[in-house]
């Protein structure tokens, strides 16, 4: 619970501080539509003992696209804006990973079966989301600008899917009876459902000016809470998003 205090108070921050400019001055608006790609990956902070070796990781093609609304108190003296956005975007990868006493849940035959896998591993993941950055901007130089703040996505669409093969299986711990898959042979396993519908974090990231209207951008994005729900215990560690946005915007207004 305290987290989302904490994230809920970091959302009001720049309002809160705009409402006590006690100056007249007047307020400038941008209107800046930007058009970009995802790299990255849903991923735990630190390799797991478990992961022995990546054999593979495909970042796939994640577009975005969107607009950013941005408000300062008088355009001519200040170098800080406040700023909000709306966004449509996919972020996902694929990977492949030599695993030993790896925690899962697989379908064989029809038949569910948990426990650890050690052999080689094939994960998808994918989200499709509306994303919502709120941040402050910063304007060091006339064309040159950073930000900070944070976001929050709503997923209508998400996948955590894969499957395991060249290897075997311990039934329900490491000591348990073994199964085996041999090479050519696999089963599949489907996380999706585990996978949480609202996802918040952290962003930082600079615009710069090519021409009068014209910008590229980057944006680091980083995922604050674990991207599965709480109650999902056969992955024991947590995944984070961390994923750079690169873009070309147009400025609207």
């Amino acid at each position: 619970m305290m987290r989302y205090i904490i994230f809920v108070v970091v959302l009001l921050m720049p309002f809160m501080a705009f409402s006590q400019h006690e100056d007249s001055a007047k307020i400038a608006f941008r209107l800046d539509a930007k058009a970009g790609l995802n790299i990255g990956a849903a991923t735990p902070l630190s390799i797991p003992v478990e992961i022995r070796e990546m054999k593979g990781f495909n970042p796939g093609f994640n577009g975005s696209i969107g607009v950013d609304a941005l408000m300062a108190l008088d355009s001519n003296t200040s170098r800080w804006t406040f700023g909000t956005g709306l966004y449509v975007e996919r972020k996902s990868m694929t990977t492949k990973a030599r695993t030993k006493n790896y925690s899962t849940e697989v379908v064989n035959n029809g038949n569910v079966i948990s426990g650890v896998w050690t052999g080689d591993v094939e994960t998808i993941f994918s989200t499709h989301a509306v994303s919502m950055p709120i941040f402050l901007d910063y304007k060091a130089t006339p064309k040159f600008s950073i930000r900070a703040g944070v976001y929050v996505s709503f997923l209508f669409a998400k996948t955590f899917e894969g499957s395991v093969y060249d290897g075997y299986l311990r039934e329900g711990n490491p000591t348990g009876e073994k199964v085996v898959f041999d090479a050519g042979s696999s089963v599949t396993y489907d996380f999706s459902d585990k996978l949480k519908n609202v996802q918040y974090g952290f962003l930082l990231g600079a615009d710069y000016s090519i021409a009068s209207r014209l910008l590229i951008a980057a944006q680091l994005s980083y995922g604050a809470d674990n991207i599965f729900v709480r109650d999902f215990k056969t992955i024991n560690y947590t995944f984070h998003t961390l994923y750079l946005n690169l873009s070309v915007g147009y400025r609207l207004l």
